[in-house]
């Protein structure tokens, strides 16, 4: 048994229907992993990771939600390059995208936000996370510029 810091859930697409059968099961089969956190990170751009996050927290689990497409009023959202953070519908930027390549897209936008607000509930601070995402390589074959 594994009790993590911070689970994160970024959505749920129709991917893996071979293996779990139905949407539904799928999705209760994700909100168990992240559940078992002590804070779950949740993506909720979809309206399955939508409502796992509203039924954790209802159940009385700290979640931190994330969008790479809404302004949130609380959590942390991608506003073109910029990172924010929301605190009750007050905005800062917490780090930026602009002209790291190996982060182009609003998936990656997505990817950075959770990174952000994983790497903040664990203690690090803004000027340890910015430096972090300027330096990631990417990964092999995605978003690879080519000639």
């Amino acid at each position: 048994s594994i009790n993590p810091t911070a689970g994160i859930l970024l959505n749920l697409t129709p991917d893996h229907l071979d293996r779990h059968g139905t949407m539904q099961h799928y999705a209760s089969i994700k909100e168990r992993l992240v559940a078992g956190s002590e804070t779950a990170i949740i993506g909720i751009d979809d309206s399955w990771c939508a409502q796992i996050a509203e039924r954790l927290e209802r159940a009385g689990r700290q979640v931190i939600r994330i969008s790479k497409r809404l302004p949130l009023t609380d959590g942390y959202f991608a506003d073109g390059t910029n990172l924010m953070e929301a605190v009750h519908g007050r905005y800062s930027r917490v780090a930026f995208l602009e002209g790291i390549g190996s982060l182009r897209g609003q998936h990656n936008a997505q990817n950075a936000l959770a990174a952000v607000a994983a790497c903040l509930k664990v203690g690090l601070d803004l000027g340890e996370i910015q430096p972090g995402l300027e330096s990631f390589p990417g990964l092999a074959h995605r978003m690879e510029q080519v000639g």
